[in-house]
């Protein structure tokens, strides 16, 4: 079951509480731009029913897209992972209190994550990455617009999760052709890649990609 409430402005913690209440079979839940949720939310996605014992909202809950939520943060995110989940796609992107250590919490409470969306979440640093390396394996990753991230921790991520199908690393700025070097090397299921406006990643970084990975579609 999926329910796509994207830019439904007029949602609040009330709609999801009613909605925790009576569809409990939801796999895919979309509420990117919903600026009037709140970290409330999560309370009423967690709740067991103390007399009737209903599993929780979030039991069969596997994608969850909670971008561009301006009234939730990363700390009420971990909080709601904390009471057990299999979810296996995540997007935070435009969370502004997600960083380092909110990663690191989310890798260790929920190691079925494969896709992973962190568009802007500008305080991310190469740590983020190496966390992801040690407890992930990842299809999907999006870090565009993190201007943090550097080479270094390309190299650890992909080194590690070799399976990577989709990598969006647009306008992450710091990075040069030893990351292409590096997602050629260790990444041969690749098969997009989106490295616009890296100022840094050249056009001979581009061709010796598509000469390891001929069936990469390139963003660039």
């Amino acid at each position: 079951v999926k329910i796509n409430m994207r830019d439904c402005v007029n949602i609040t913690d009330n709609s999801i509480e009613c909605l925790s209440e009576r569809c409990r079979a939801v796999e895919t839940l979309i509420l990117r731009g919903c600026d009037k949720i709140t970290d409330k939310c999560f309370d009423f996605m967690t709740y067991v029913h103390p007399v009737e014992g209903l599993h929780p909202f979030t039991e069969n809950l596997k994608c969850l897209d909670i971008s561009f939520c301006g009234g939730i943060t990363a700390q009420g995110v971990t909080s709601m992972l904390k009471h057990g989940t299999g979810i296996e796609e995540l997007n935070l992107s435009g969370i502004p209190t997600v960083n380092d250590d909110i990663i690191l919490e989310i890798c260790k409470l929920c190691p079925t994550i494969i896709r992973l969306y962190l568009s802007r979440c500008t305080f991310l640093s190469d740590m983020a990455l190496c966390h992801m390396a040690d407890y992930l394996w990842l299809d999907e990753l999006d870090i565009s617009y993190c201007h943090k991230i550097t080479d270094d921790s390309i190299e650890v991520l992909t080194a590690s999760c070799t399976g990577i199908l989709n990598l969006n690393l647009r306008r992450v700025t710091k990075l040069t052709a030893n990351s292409l070097a590096a997602i050629a090397r260790n990444c041969h299921m690749i098969r997009h890649l989106d490295v616009k406006d890296c100022p840094k990643v050249d056009d001979m970084s581009i061709t010796d990609l598509y000469h390891h990975q001929k069936f990469v579609k390139i963003i660039r």
